[in-house]
């Protein structure tokens, strides 16, 4: 599948246990274990890699979910996730709701950047992920229609990650 004029797919292994990761994933999985939810905030993601080993933790076999992570100064400030609960799709707004939807997004973002004065008020920008639960993390036509809406209506896009349980793409701009 070739990925429109601008936007590029590239595919890597998520890298295993071993490789600076485990002592991590122990942490959030006591964090799921003491509190039932995840929250990643703090954590440092410079590269849309360093977020499909972060995100790993969201992998459903069950059903495809959509995260958008807030990011300023490459450490996750924010993150929030949708599902419409099937296996092959994540409706993201709502029908006939996209411009209210993206309204709320960037007035978050700015929420975000004025929250911490002693982040200077650095731009907030943001990786969208979701899962693909039973097959390739290959990006398909809807995933890069969906990024290039995001990436032309809400500034400060850096990625679009496509996880399955081994294997990550990435559709960047």
């Amino acid at each position: 599948q070739q990925p429109p004029t601008g936007v590029s797919a590239i595919r890597g292994a998520i890298p295993r246990a071993g490789t600076g990761v485990r002592t991590l994933a122990v942490s959030i999985a006591d964090q799921l274990r003491k509190r039932g939810w995840i929250d990643l905030r703090g954590q440092r993601v410079n590269t849309a890699e360093d977020l499909a080993v972060l995100a790993r933790v969201f992998r459903d076999q069950r059903l495809e979910t959509f995260r958008i992570f807030y990011v300023q100064n490459g450490k996750i400030v924010a993150h929030e996730g949708m599902t419409s609960r099937l296996p092959g799709l994540s409706a993201i707004f709502s029908p006939g709701k996209m411009p209210q939807e993206i309204a709320k997004i960037k007035q978050r973002m700015a929420r975000l950047r004025s929250a911490d004065p002693l982040q200077g008020g650095a731009p907030i920008r943001y990786y969208l992920l979701h899962n693909h639960p039973g097959g390739t993390p290959m990006p398909g036509n809807a995933d890069f229609a969906m990024t290039q809406m995001f990436a032309k209506k809400i500034p400060g896009f850096l990625g679009h990650v496509v996880i399955n349980f081994g294997e990550y793409g990435v559709i960047e701009e």
